[in-house]
């Protein structure tokens, strides 16, 4: 009989710790995805993101201000390419920028972030 509750007292434990970690996972995963995979300061080659902007800039300043211009989000900044995320459209963001006289972004085809 003790033989028999400890099994059944290791095996949930066991299954605890597997819910657990599915759930960190997924909230990490979640996390990562909400903010396009990307780590602040320290941009790292590794996932693109959907209609994401760059723009090449010679600061972090520089990029800040394109940033508001633009009414985007600057999500990284690393060797004066600066990474843009937004909920809007971005060629409707390039042509206003162009007609604005504003610095100019790209639709980010080459470059992937993380």
């Amino acid at each position: 009989m003790k033989k028999e509750v400890i099994g059944i007292v290791v095996a949930i434990i066991i299954v605890a710790v597997i819910i657990v970690g599915v759930v960190v996972y997924r909230r990490n995963h979640m996390f990562y995805e909400s903010i396009g995979g990307i780590e602040e300061g320290n941009t790292v080659v590794e996932k693109k993101i959907e209609g994401s902007l760059i723009a090449i800039v010679q600061t972090r300043e520089e990029a800040e201000e394109i940033a508001l211009l633009y009414e985007i989000t600057l999500a990284g900044y690393e060797n004066n390419i600066a990474f843009y995320v937004t909920d809007r459209d971005p060629q409707e963001l390039i042509m206003m920028g162009k007609e604005k006289g504003y610095p100019t972004i790209s639709i980010n085809n080459s470059y992937t972030i993380k």
